[in-house]
């Protein structure tokens, strides 16, 4: 099954007999890990015009051979002029998509930080945007 949440699972199965043979019943115990992840942070356009709408986005990637698509937020930190802090939500293709337009003249260091959810690891990726006069 890959259905199965991060956690301890006891897994039973019990064999019901028939005219040559007793039933059985047999245990075992599966421990599902949650799934590491990576954050990529990349913002476009890049080097930007001040004030100029600027797109970054942060991509949750399970490390294999976990799969799937991991759900929370992400707490973007962006200094310099009209940086700030934010929180964004996960979507549906494992990114957080963040649209900022008060960037000034300044290198602008960008931080990310996954939450991670019941499934998955929490992570961090950097950036850096360049916004010119």
């Amino acid at each position: 099954t890959s259905t199965l949440a991060a956690g301890s699972h006891t897994i039973t199965a019990t064999y019901n007999g028939d005219t040559n043979f007793t039933t059985s019943t047999g245990t075992d115990t599966q421990t599902v890990m949650v799934a590491a992840t990576t954050t990529t942070v990349t913002s476009a356009p890049n080097p930007s015009d001040e004030q100029q709408q600027v797109t970054i986005t942060a991509t949750i990637t399970p490390v294999p051979p976990a799969t799937g698509t991991p759900t929370g937020t992400v707490s973007f930190s962006i200094n310099g002029p009209g940086g700030g802090d934010f929180v964004v939500p996960v979507n549906s293709s494992g990114q957080a998509v963040l649209l900022i337009s008060t960037l000034d003249n300044s290198t602008h260091n960008i931080h990310a930080t996954y939450s991670g959810d019941a499934s998955y690891t929490s992570s961090t990726g950097t950036a850096s945007q360049t916004t010119r006069k």
